[in-house]
């Protein structure tokens, strides 16, 4: 916001963090600190810098959320929007990604 840059920031928050989640799932290890009960707001923090915020935690608000977003460029104002999405949903690209890695 300081530079007034028309940008739009995708949170895609699934309270945790995946890559280990995945790794410990993949090595059937119990699960040490991947997830997380307590988040931050990122809408909030947002809005207390002068930005739109918005969370997003169903599929059908995605487009109107984007548009939201869009418009708040357009009046020169940064945009977040914090994505709620489940944290066993592993992409398939990510898969295949983590399983070349080795």
């Amino acid at each position: 916001m300081q530079y007034n840059a028309p940008v739009t920031y995708v949170v895609l928050n699934n309270n945790g963090l995946g890559w280990p989640k995945y790794s410990q799932r993949e090595r059937g290890d119990r699960f040490i600190a991947t997830d997380f009960e307590v988040q931050p707001n990122f809408v909030m923090i947002a809005e207390a810098n002068g930005c739109y915020g918005e969370r997003i935690g169903d599929p059908s608000n995605i487009k109107p959320a984007l548009e939201r977003a869009l418009s708040a460029n357009i009046e020169g104002k940064t945009a977040v929007l914090d994505f709620a999405v489940d944290g066993w949903d592993f992409a398939p690209g990510f898969i295949r990604y983590y399983e070349r890695l080795g």
